[in-house]
């Protein structure tokens, strides 16, 4: 390897093989120092490290699998030194393979600090010179379409920011005070990751529809929403969109500090029915409300399971469906 060896040596395809099964077998990795001492000689082998490519442009022709050998090679890292050879390379390739070499060669070009390009370039052949000056101009092209669209994004954004604001400000006090339901529903559809068994959930869009300070007129609605739902159990089959604004309410509540032990018992029956509208398990703060609340719960259960066990017209309900396999406590 450290000898400057021609390419029928057969070096350069043992080092794609093992570049391949590193691939598709993800536990058939090299040492660090082993792949350190590869890499090493491999970057000093100028004849090595290009017949390794050669081969990388002609096995991406006879491959249509997904491995791309060009894309993140584990050997030969190209350097400045190479630039010169790909250009002339892809002069001999047919146009498919030209294309790929110049992809790599304009890569590695843009991957240079811009210091490092000027000082290289008065070193190049003038029609590589040419066309490096029209890649750096497409490059600033593109840079300023992309400024100029997150310019145009973020002023259409203010102006929908401004235009919720003047809709919602008349009735910043009904949505304070949570009476405003339909403007809460509006505002928990923006939230990312509603339901209350998340961890968390986001604002950030929310913020971005109507300000920071809007934002967090909604959560304090929310907060106290849920405390005037009049919420049925669930009926099989049927979303409940209200019912979803007050679990996420109440779980809003609870995060903030509630203790549901000091709910009052319609407080508490209140939260019991809003849990039996959750999705796929019963809310984080169920059993909690459970040991507090047992009566109130057990009501709620038996009220739903009975439900849900004499519909005939639906699978199993969710609660009958998940409850199962809940948590005995």
């Amino acid at each position: 390897l450290r000898r400057d060896v021609p390419g029928e040596s057969g070096l350069p395809e043992l080092l794609l093989a093992v570049e391949r099964l590193r691939h598709d077998h993800t536990h058939m990795n090299l040492s660090d120092e082993e792949e350190r001492a590869l890499s090493d000689i491999i970057g000093s082998n100028a004849n090595l490290r290009r017949d390794l490519w050669e081969l990388r442009f002609r096995e991406v022709n006879r491959s249509a699998d997904s491995y791309h050998h060009t894309d993140h090679p584990a050997f030969g890292q190209l350097s400045t030194e190479d630039i010169e050879w790909l250009w002339l390379l892809a002069q001999r390739e047919d146009a498919t393979n030209r294309y790929r070499v110049l992809a790599v060669l304009e890569s590695l070009w843009l991957s240079l600090p811009s210091e490092q390009q000027t000082v290289v370039a008065p070193t190049l052949a003038s029609g590589l010179r040419e066309h490096l000056s029209q890649l750096d101009r497409q490059r600033v092209d593109l840079e300023r379409r992309r400024v100029a669209a997150v310019q145009a994004e973020a002023k259409k954004e203010d102006a929908t920011r401004a235009k919720n604001r003047r809709t919602i400000s008349p009735k910043l006090a009904e949505i304070e005070s949570g009476s405003d339901v339909q403007a809460l529903l509006w505002a928990w559809r923006q939230l990312v990751g509603n339901g209350s068994d998340r961890e968390k959930f986001n604002l950030i869009r929310l913020r971005k529809y109507v300000g920071d300070d809007y934002a967090d007129t909604f959560v304090r609605g929310m907060r106290r929403c849920w405390r005037t739902l009049d919420v049925a159990i669930p009926v099989p089959g049927e979303g409940n969109m209200i019912a979803a604004l007050g679990i996420t309410g109440l779980a809003i509540d609870i995060r903030a500090g509630l203790d549901v032990q000091s709910l009052s018992i319609g407080e508490a029956g209140r939260a019991a029915r809003l849990a039996m509208h959750e999705l796929n398990a019963f809310p984080f703060w169920f059993a909690d409300l459970a040991k507090a609340h047992g009566a109130v719960v057990r009501s709620a259960l038996h009220e739903v399971i009975n439900t849900e066990w004499q519909n005939t017209e639906q699978d199993l309900g969710q609660v009958l469906r998940f409850g199962a396999y809940s948590e005995p406590d």
